[in-house]
């Protein structure tokens, strides 16, 4: 089950896609965030779904380490702790990063499932025309600002060598 956004007019940005890998038994394995920047590279998070923080909020609770460069603002050691929702009527979830000295950044995705309807469709596209362009844009925009203050710019390191860790 993939979690992701749709291209518009032959343009797509996905900083994020969430891939939930189940078994033939339809149980929950393991969860791919697959991360991109804007750079054009991308890399993958595989990690095994072990339990739930409740059981009655359903919600799964995954860190690791930082492995693939985002942000020319965000030093490389960190540590993300994903909190999320196997995908049922909403879309919930969260990135939480972390550096030695406390959380940095908290990054949050949420939404309501929706029938694949030619009306539904037709009703994203007239609210959300420009969602890629919306996204990339607001990237850049807070980058301008981050740099504006005077943040320290840390330099791209090398990919890592696996394209998922």
């Amino acid at each position: 089950f993939m979690i992701t956004f749709p291209r518009l007019w032959g343009y797509v940005f996905n900083p994020l896609t969430v891939y939930y890998c189940y078994d033939r038994d339809q149980a929950l394995k393991g969860i791919l965030y697959q991360v991109k920047n804007t750079f054009g590279e991308q890399h993958g998070y595989l990690l095994p779904v072990v339990e739930k923080i409740s059981e009655d909020s359903g919600h799964i609770s995954q860190s690791t380490q930082k492995e693939f460069y985002v942000s020319p603002f965000i030093q490389m050691d960190c540590r993300y702790d994903f909190v999320l929702k196997e995908p049922d009527d909403t879309l919930d979830i969260a990135i939480h990063q972390f550096q030695a000295d406390g959380k940095i950044l908290t990054a949050t995705w949420g939404g309501v499932r929706r029938d694949l309807t030619d009306k539904e469709l037709l009703k994203a596209l007239i609210l959300h025309p420009l969602m890629s362009l919306k996204i990339i844009t607001a990237i850049h925009w807070e980058a301008l600002w981050i740099w504006i203050k005077g943040a320290k710019f840390f330099s791209r390191p090398p990919l890592p060598n696996k394209d998922v860790s």
